[in-house]
């Protein structure tokens, strides 16, 4: 009964509007009191965006890098503000962050054209880790194009399993991914659209250990496993939202209007969407 709660508070949070997720999950948390830790930890809320005072570089705000209420920079692998006895990776998985965060820098160039990206890793008491790969795209204001945002959340978890049946180890992948999507396009001659949503997929994948190149191995199997799903994601999307707002608004609005805002609202689909280019 507990659980059904949860799920329906979940599902319904999926039908509101991205920008109201932190007002609407504070309201469902005091609907079920005993369950709001647990509730507002599995809700996908908006990427925030913080400045590191040490390197004048951004970084992501979240759940994965928070520890009370000061959130780690990955660039410096320092706490904002400043705690004592604050939780840190490994040495071994640190290192593994650093080199996740050079690679999905390429990644964020090649996929969003820029944006903010973090990479957050950290130890599981079964001996294996898991990690967030966080990206933030806004897309540049226009005349027609008021607010554009893409969040992209996945996390990973990497489990190893130590009953070998061969003489390698296998290790499985399990992410979790979430796009949150939130489009606002203004014409006079058309009206506003408000575009805006949230899809959530999860995959797992298995391989045999390598012995050599390790930290690529892993780097290799998780970026692979990133770029499928983001991509599963965008086509998701795409027919989803896009395509079913492109319907009722032939359905709905005038001619001429649902011309104006289809060719605006295609503009801005093209940079979120298809960000393959």
């Amino acid at each position: 009964m507990e659980k059904d709660k949860i799920l329906a508070c979940l599902n319904l949070i999926k039908h509101l509007p991205p920008s109201k997720i932190h007002h609407n999950a504070l309201a469902l948390s005091n609907l079920i009191p005993d369950q709001a830790d647990e509730l507002l930890q599995r809700i996908d809320k908006p990427l925030e965006v913080a400045t590191d005072p040490e390197n004048g570089r951004e970084y992501i705000q979240s759940e994965f890098n928070r520890d009370g209420d000061s959130f780690r920079s990955f660039w410096t692998n320092k706490y904002y503000p400043a705690i004592e006895d604050a939780t840190y990776p490994s040495d071994y998985v640190r290192s593994l962050e650093q080199k996740a965060n050079t690679l999905f820098a390429e990644y964020a160039k090649l996929y969003y054209q820029g944006g903010v990206h973090s990479t957050y890793f950290w130890d599981k008491e079964d001996g294996g880790f898991a990690c967030a790969f966080l990206m933030k795209k806004e897309v540049d204001q226009t005349a027609n194009i008021v607010k554009g945002i893409w969040d992209s959340i996945n996390v990973i978890d990497v489990k190893f399993d130590n009953q070998k049946s061969s003489d390698k180890q296998r290790v499985q992948y399990t992410v979790t991914s979430s796009v949150i999507l939130e489009m606002v396009l203004k014409k006079p001659e058309a009206g506003d659209v408000n575009i805006s949503g949230s899809l959530s997929k999860s995959k797992a994948v298995d391989y045999l250990m390598e012995d050599k190149y390790v930290d690529e191995f892993h780097l290799r199997n998780i970026g692979k496993l990133v770029e499928d799903v983001e991509g599963d994601l965008r086509s998701s999307l795409d027919t989803i939202y896009v395509g079913k707002t492109k319907e009722s608004l032939f359905k709905t609005r005038s001619v001429d209007g649902t011309y104006i805002m289809e060719k605006g609202k295609m503009d801005l689909a093209k940079q979120l969407v298809n960000m393959h280019k």
